[in-house]
């Protein structure tokens, strides 16, 4: 059980992100968010989420609270599979289904829908062994498809029926685990992603390259782990045709994260997520808090028998 409790709440990391009206991205660091145990086969993921704004960042940095009466939360079912197709490379994909209401100004708006659907790959570069000191490392590549409801085609006053980013992304990402004398972990990942030109406005758009980095570590116990880390992600100015370059936005975001194993074939994953309010601590980006609970099934490689 230990050797499957130390990842999994990276997946919480990586896994589960936000669409939100000023969301530079819909983070996964890591480029995978369903990240398979040595000797297991496949897994499946079912996850919700629940997330509120309290604030934003300017392009000063400062942080701004949000104006009595204003508000916006939301929602998010996210199912999330993956697959070993040889030893060392795993492939996996992942969609969501978002739920958004805002009120801002006298108006108020609700929508929702499919989000944009993932699909990533991953290869192990050196394995992990919990009794050597040289880190385990992987390599990611991930596909973005916009499959969702861009904000430039939202129909809403307050296009709460977005539920995607609006254009294509290829990211590539490496990650890094060091196990602490099997009672632990450390892992950190970097990610940097590529959009594809899309339009805005009936202007073409070419959003700016996207690095994401971030780190977490924890203990693991017999009947689950635990982690807290923090993440940091970057995208360089945007440029619109006839307009020029935008603004960058950067936003870092600590967190806590874990599971705990609910039975021999399933497993418990949760993860808690806040922007800092602070000033710095953002750019041309909301500030929101998000709590996100899930349940995983792992079954195990053909030679090992059945469902975990």
């Amino acid at each position: 059980m230990r050797a499957k409790a130390a990842f999994l709440p990276f997946l919480v990391l990586t896994g589960w992100c936000s669409v939100a009206l000023a969301s530079a991205c819909c983070g996964d660091p890591g480029g995978l968010g369903q990240r398979l145990a040595s000797g297991e086969a496949a897994s499946a993921t079912l996850s919700a989420k629940y997330r509120e704004r309290f604030g934003s960042f300017g392009g000063s940095e400062r942080y701004a609270s949000l104006q009595s009466g204003d508000a916006e939360r939301g929602g998010e079912a996210r199912v999330s599979v993956a697959a070993r197709i040889v030893e060392g490379a795993e492939i996996a994909a992942s969609v969501p289904f978002v739920v958004t209401h805002r009120s801002f100004g006298g108006l108020d708006d609700t929508g929702g829908g499919a989000g944009d659907l993932t699909a990533a790959a991953r290869l192990t570069v050196l394995g992990l062994d919990a009794a050597s000191w040289v880190p385990g490392v992987w390599v990611t590549q991930t596909v973005v498809v916009p499959t969702g409801v861009s904000f430039d085609r939202a129909e809403g006053p307050l296009a709460a029926d977005a539920t995607g980013q609006g254009a294509p992304e290829l990211r590539g990402g490496v990650e890094i685990e060091e196990s602490i004398a099997g009672e632990g972990f450390l892992l950190g990942t970097v990610g940097l992603g590529w959009f594809g030109r899309t339009s805005f406005g009936g202007e073409s758009t070419q959003r700016g390259a996207r690095l994401v980095a971030a780190i977490a570590g924890g203990p693991i116990f017999d009947f689950g782990s635990f982690a807290a880390g923090v993440e940091h992600e970057r995208e360089a100015a945007p440029y619109f045709e006839g307009r020029g370059e935008g603004e960058s936005r950067h936003l870092v975001t600590p967190f806590v994260s874990g599971m705990v194993h609910a039975a021999a074939t399933a497993d418990i994953v949760f993860a808690i997520r806040s922007a800092l309010p602070l000033d710095g601590a953002g750019r041309n980006e909301i500030a929101e808090l998000s709590t996100t609970a899930g349940l995983r099934l792992s079954w195990d490689a053909p030679s090992r028998g059945g469902m975990r």
